[in-house]
């Protein structure tokens, strides 16, 4: 599930590099509009959305997950030989 985040600034190259800045490099912009009204200076407010983090190593699960296989693989050709 990705998370969208909102941010402001006065251009939206300007908000976009503030939600990176907070976010990390892999935000995505979805969408920027001009929030001020008329006659006031600009502001823009961006969505991103960023992809949550795992909440684990993958390598170490991944191992993990091996490891049972094997072990039932072992099992598997005791039970046969």
């Amino acid at each position: 599930m990705s998370d969208v985040t909102k941010f402001r600034g006065r251009t939206p190259g300007l908000a976009l590099r503030q939600a990176r800045e907070e976010l990390g490099d892999d935000a995505r912009l979805v969408s920027a509009r001009r929030v001020s009204g008329p006659g006031l200076p600009p502001l823009y407010e961006v969505q991103v959305m960023t992809t949550p983090a795992p909440k684990e190593d993958v390598i170490p699960a991944l191992r993990r997950e091996l490891a049972g296989l094997r072990e039932e693989i072992g099992s598997l050709r005791a039970g046969v030989l």
